[in-house]
C-alpha cells in the first residue's frame, strides 16, 4: 500500500514524540511486512503476514484493532520495538488506504480508468515522490544508520534471510536507481505531507492508548 519512504517518514515523526529503545529494529519493523514481495506468496499468505491489512474490508476499525492487538501481544517480547514498528507499518497502510488511496481510486474510477491503469498512475507518482521525500525528510542521515545496525530474524512465514534481503535492497535503492523524469499526476507533495502529519498523529494517539 504505502511506499517504503512514506513508512520511514511516518516512523521518523513518531520517534520525535514516542520513546523507543531499539530504534534500529523499530525501523526494520516498519518495512519488514513488505518482505513478502520477495517471494511468490499466495494471497492467503499475504493476508496472514500483513494482519489482513491488505485484505479488502470496508471496516477500517477492524483493521486498526487487529494491529493494536498485535502490538499489545508483543509488548514484552525481546524484539518488542521490531513488533512495534511492524504494527506501525500496518497502521500506516490502513490509514493510507482510508485517508488517501480510497479518494484516489474513486476519482480515477469515475473517469473510467481500469485498475491496471490506476496502478500505473500510482507507481509512476511513487517513483517520483520517493526521491523527493528521501531528500526532504533527510532519511539517509536520520534513518539509514539505524537500519544498517538492525537485526533480522525469522518471523511468521518470513525468514531472517528474506527480511535482511528486503532491508539491504531498501538501503541500496536510492544508490542503484536514478530519479525518473515526469510530472506528478495525483499524489502531490502537499497531499502526502499532510498524510504523514495526520497519520503520525493518529498512530501516536493509538500508541498512547495501549
Amino acid at each position: 500500500m504505502a511506499m517504503p519512504i512514506i513508512h520511514f517518514c511516518v516512523a521518523k515523526k513518531i520517534l520525535t514524540a514516542f520513546d523507543v529503545n531499539d530504534k534500529a529494529n523499530f525501523y526494520l519493523g516498519t518495512i519488514s511486512p513488505d518482505s513478502m514481495h520477495l517471494l511468490p506468496y499466495i494471497e492467503t499468505d499475504k493476508h496472514e503476514e500483513h494482519l489482513k491489512a491488505h485484505f479488502t474490508n470496508r471496516d477500517f476499525t477492524i483493521w486498526e484493532n487487529t494491529a493494536k492487538d498485535f502490538i499489545i501481544e508483543h509488548k514484552e517480547d525481546e524484539y518488542s520495538d521490531f513488533y512495534l514498528g511492524y504494527g506501525v507499518h500496518i497502521l500506516t497502510d490502513i490509514y493510507f488506504k482510508e485517508m488517501v488511496y480510497s479518494a484516489f481510486e474513486q476519482a480515477y474510477s469515475e473517469e473510467g480508468m481500469t485498475w491496471d491503469t490506476r496502478r500505473e498512475v500510482y507507481n509512476s507518482d511513487a517513483a517520483l515522490f520517493e526521491f523527493d521525500f528521501f531528500e526532504k525528510f533527510d532519511i539517509k542521515s536520520d534513518v539509514w544508520g539505524y537500519l544498517e545496525k538492525s537485526t533480522a530474524f525469522d518471523f511468521g512465514s518470513l525468514t531472517e534471510y528474506e527480511i535482511k534481503t528486503w532491508r539491504d535492497n531498501t538501503l541500496r535503492y536510492f544508490e542503484t536507481n536514478t530519479k525518473p523524469t515526469g510530472q506528478i499526476n495525483y499524489f502531490t507533495n502537499g497531499i502526502l505531507t499532510d498524510f504523514i502529519n495526520r497519520c503520525s498523529e493518529k498512530i501516536l494517539n493509538v500508541l498512547n492508548e495501549i
